[in-house]
């Protein structure tokens, strides 16, 4: 044993000096592990799990908001097409009531057309035959004239045409 002491230059009183300051660097081991070391890792593990689980959360509440995002756009959508089917019933209810009302609007403007031609052709005949009642007086007032005696030229006022 002199020769290890010796081969680390060491005296045989160094010995238990070495046993006692192991004894002791356990010992004070022990209670900064206890002390220190325990509550420090603690921390450092608390805070580690703090920030992935704030993290973690934080994934959770996107997941949950693009799921709710996404239904949102889905019931968007299912009313955007139930409105346009209600619009299109609408529409084909509407057809039929335009085309009944096209189809009297058009009777009725046939009829004011017909009505305006009745009144036009009777203006027409009237207007013809108040024509020929002033034609035949026209030519009575003229035959009337040509038969007359011819009177005798008016009086010469001293002037003669040559």
């Amino acid at each position: 044993m002199e020769e290890i002491l010796k081969l680390f230059d060491l005296v045989p009183r160094d010995v238990p000096m070495i046993a006692v300051s192991t004894i002791l660097f356990i010992i004070l081991l022990k209670f900064l592990d206890k002390r220190l070391f325990s509550p420090y890792l603690a921390l450092i593990e608390a805070r580690e799990e703090m920030t992935s689980g704030a993290e973690v959360h934080a994934s959770e509440i996107k997941a949950l908001a693009q799921a709710k995002s996404a239904e949102y756009n889905t019931q968007i959508l299912n009313a955007r097409i139930e409105a346009m089917k209600r619009k299109l019933e609408v529409l084909d209810n509407a057809k039929p009531e335009a085309s009944k009302i096209m189809e009297r609007a058009e009777g009725e403007g046939q009829e004011i057309l017909r009505n305006a031609r009745w009144e036009i052709k009777e203006k027409i005949t009237s207007l013809k035959a108040d024509a020929f009642k002033d034609a035949d007086s026209m030519v009575d007032t003229i035959v009337r004239k040509l038969s007359e005696p011819a009177s005798p030229p008016p009086a010469n006022s001293g002037t003669s045409i040559n």
